[in-house]
């Protein structure tokens, strides 16, 4: 992606930001080429307030952004996805959600 970014910054100079970029390989998936196994989504959601954009790829999303502007959200979900995918690429580690304990009957329900 870092090289993505690079590319289209020589093309289009500094109309290519993060958004932009992620934009435009999001869309490259699409080329018959440029195959990818895992389905992958971009959603839109309109709250009493706030835009909601997320790209989720197989089960896992990979950017989200909420404004009460649509565009700044669609740009915040962008820039968002390009940050995670830019972390994968470094080997960094991602922060998760610590798992809930299981209750007490189901491990007894799982041991019989």
């Amino acid at each position: 992606m870092e090289k993505a970014l690079a590319h289209y910054r020589g093309i289009y100079g500094s109309q290519a930001n993060e958004s932009y970029t992620f934009l435009r390989a999001w869309n490259d998936l699409k080329n018959p080429g440029n195959y990818i196994s895992l389905p992958r989504q971009a959603n839109y959601f309109c709250g009493a307030r706030l835009h909601h954009w997320n790209f989720v790829v197989g089960k896992v999303e990979i950017g989200s952004g909420s404004h009460e502007e649509k565009r700044e959200a669609f740009r915040l979900a962008t820039v968002s996805a390009l940050d995670f995918l830019l972390s994968i690429g470094r080997g960094g580690r991602r922060p998760t959600r610590d798992a809930k304990p299981k209750r007490k009957g189901a491990q007894a329900a799982n041991r019989l």
